[in-house]
């Protein structure tokens, strides 16, 4: 079987899930590996100041997740552009730990 051939899933071995929609296709070594789910962009900076905005992606880690879970997408004009949601997941399966950040002013100093 050719890499052609083989289901998107197939590769998934050591993948790590994506931070924004806790669906696991990230590859832990590359820095700014792209979420085939929700689009996020993997930023090692941004996962360590969840609540800061930093490049790539324009928006908080905490912002994302809440607009994945609304619309399926870590920024919502992305939606109209992509394969419907239940397309992209039925390739994943979800980290069973994963949970959206909680909001900053929930947060305990």
């Amino acid at each position: 079987m050719t890499n052609e051939e083989k289901p998107p899933h197939a590769n998934l071995v050591g993948r790590v899930a994506c931070k924004c929609c806790g669906y696991i296709t990230m590859d832990p070594a590359e820095y700014d590996d792209q979420c085939a789910v929700c689009d996020w962009t993997q930023d090692d900076i941004q996962e360590r100041e969840p609540y800061e905005v930093h490049c790539p992606n324009g928006v908080t880690l905490r912002e994302a997740q809440q607009n994945f879970l609304r619309c399926g997408s870590y920024v919502p004009y992305y939606v109209s552009v992509r394969r419907p949601l239940a397309e992209r997941v039925a390739q994943y399966a979800r980290d069973p730990d994963w949970k959206p950040l909680p909001p900053l002013d929930s947060m305990s100093p």
